[in-house]
């Protein structure tokens, strides 16, 4: 049985998983500085140990309006050379998500497209959980987007 550690963590109603494979840390509460003419999806940035890091609102970026929740949690996650941060209404647990708990389909998710590896049932079926493919998150350009965001660097957090 093949099992893989994710932290689960939710984005108003709906609870999302990131294998830890994939997570760098996790800053709670977290400062966020805004950027002027920046993407819907990005609340901002941080600065942590000299980087600045892009901090991604994935509730705008799956077209989720009119969310924004009071406390941010950041998830600090890896996508090939690109160190993001993922806003989160809190972080609930790690956990060990075995495959046979994992399903395939999207059910009713399909705003979600291609980022969804597949629903998890946990505590006896009666949470569900969305394992997501962070990698498959953004485009190409939108990654090359948050690359140049490299010009915020004299802004001190």
């Amino acid at each position: 049985m093949i099992e893989e550690q994710v932290v689960i963590f939710r984005i108003q109603e709906e609870e999302y998983a990131i294998p830890m494979d994939a997570i760098k840390g996790i800053l709670t509460p977290c400062e966020i500085i805004t950027t002027p003419d920046a993407p819907d999806y990005l609340e901002g940035i941080i600065r942590k140990d000299g980087q600045i890091i892009p901090v991604i609102r994935l509730s705008a970026k799956f077209g989720l309006v009119g969310h924004k929740p009071e406390v941010c949690h950041v998830i600090l996650a890896q996508i090939g050379s690109q160190e993001i941060g993922i806003a989160a209404d809190g972080i609930i647990e790690n956990f060990c998500l075995s495959a046979t708990c994992l399903d395939a389909s999207t059910r009713g998710r399909s705003y979600l497209g291609s980022c969804i590896r597949g629903l998890g049932e946990i505590g006896n079926g009666n949470r569900v959980i969305i394992l997501l493919d962070i990698a498959q998150v953004f485009s190409e350009a939108e990654l090359a987007t948050l690359r140049k965001l490299d010009h915020y660097l004299t802004i001190e957090c």
